[in-house]
């Protein structure tokens, strides 16, 4: 009994001699959760304090200049800026220049051939264009004098880009100033006035210095009348652009989503202008049947008339732009055009027919025998055809197109696509 006792007692002994295990930290152990947590501290950090400096650009701009963060780079103003929390109806009241100093406006959807200011299509008006011109001056003496811009009305102009722009017509290269002006007047209404040649020195001095390719954004405030800059100058840049953009608003493509916020919701912008003046500028316009103003968005369903966009995407051209277009000529809607961005042109068709308003799937393949407009010498319908080109289309679906242009060609030399042929969609 007694040895019995001892060997226990030893055992006991011998289980409390074996060490137990020693555990390591608890970051040692689990440094995974430690390294997350970190990360969104981080994050929320971040978040922080670019959403604070985000909602007090009022605060910080007090002066008018832009700050930092918000230089020199891409930013969707129509969709960021908190100048007006509430939305409100506005009317121009003030002519961007005087009316008798007007000669002409330019209608929406304006295209010609050779206006890309590079070969990746920036600049390009071979689709229909969506905003108007404004013109002052003689075209007989080529509008080279230069003329005041004013502010529309009372506002904030809130972005400027500025560019060197290379501008070419006939036998004249221009390389200006070229200034981009955005207003904004309520919180869904923006006017930009493009292709001014100089700034006011007030605006000047509250923007600050600007060098090329800059896209700045400002809470400056504008009144009505202010003249905001120059326009004119130069041989080659000889009107100012007025782009007008309303949230509240859509423009009638068959997904506007897909032109980004400006071309998604470009509006007409002498519709924004207060009577009389809105009847006074609309005497500016050509003689042209409704809308007087002209269009830009002729997308219709199951129909080839409007834009296409490549299925795939060529990096020459910028990402996400239609490339090809089935229109109607701005001065005149009788008459056909196409626009084809890889070729920089806009063609007339000879005959002026099939009419893309009517191709549709059922149609099979059409043939479009073509003409640039800069063989027309400014006749919409050039007696003297002289063919380009042939366009050989097909609609695959109500949104989907085959299309291919074959260049020195005939209608009567194409019989079928080839492996050039490009894929379109809505």
């Amino acid at each position: 009994m007694e040895e019995k006792i001892d060997t226990s007692v030893n055992r006991v002994e011998e289980i409390r001699d074996v060490k137990e295990p020693v555990k390591k930290p608890f970051l040692v152990r689990f440094w995974w959760i430690a390294l997350i947590c970190s990360a969104i501290a981080v994050f929320v950090i971040i978040a922080a304090v670019t959403g604070g400096n985000s909602d007090k650009r009022s605060e910080n701009n007090n002066s008018g200049q832009p700050n930092q963060q918000e230089t020199s780079g891409y930013r969707d103003i129509f969709l960021t800026s908190k100048i007006f929390p509430k939305d409100v109806e506005v009317k121009f009241t003030v002519p961007p220049m005087p009316i008798d100093k007007i000669t002409s406006i330019g209608p929406l959807g304006g295209a010609n051939s050779g206006v890309a200011q590079d070969s990746s299509g920036a600049g390009s008006h071979n689709v229909p264009a969506d905003h108007i011109y404004v013109h002052e001056g003689d075209k007989k003496t080529g509008r080279t004098q230069a003329y005041d811009v004013r502010a529309v009305a009372d506002g904030y102009l809130v972005q400027v880009e500025y560019q060197k722009a290379r501008w070419e017509a006939n036998d004249h290269v221009s390389r200006m100033d070229d200034y981009t002006l955005n207003f904004q007047y309520s919180k869904n209404l923006f006017l930009m006035i493009c292709h001014l040649t100089d700034l006011s020195p007030d605006i000047k001095n509250k923007v600050g210095n600007l060098t090329e390719g800059d896209q700045n954004f400002y809470e400056i405030p504008v009144k009505a009348g202010e003249i905001i800059g120059r326009g004119g100058g130069g041989p080659t840049i000889d009107a100012v652009d007025l782009w007008a953009v309303d949230l509240n608003r859509q423009a009638h493509f068959i997904h506007p989503e897909r032109y980004g916020t400006k071309s998604g919701h470009s509006v007409n912008p002498l519709d924004y202008f207060a009577e009389p003046l809105r009847s006074q500028l609309y005497t500016k316009l050509p003689i042209r049947p409704e809308p007087r103003a002209g269009e830009f968005a002729y997308d219709v369903d199951g129909k080839l008339v409007g834009n296409w966009f490549p299925l795939k995407e060529d990096k020459k051209f910028k990402r996400g732009m239609p490339t090809l277009s089935f229109f109607y000529f701005s001065l005149d809607p009788s008459v056909i055009q196409i626009g084809y961005i890889p070729t920089n042109s806009v063609y007339f068709v000879k005959n002026n027919k099939p009419d893309p308003a009517k191709i549709g799937v059922t149609s099979g393949l059409v043939k479009y025998e073509v003409m640039s407009d800069r063989l027309t010498e400014g006749s919409p319908a050039p007696a003297n055809f002289q063919t380009e080109g042939t366009f050989l289309v097909q609609m695959l679906g109500d949104r989907k197109i085959k299309a291919e242009l074959f260049e020195g060609k005939r209608a009567d030399q194409v019989t079928g696509f080839t492996e050039n042929a490009q894929t379109y969609d809505r």
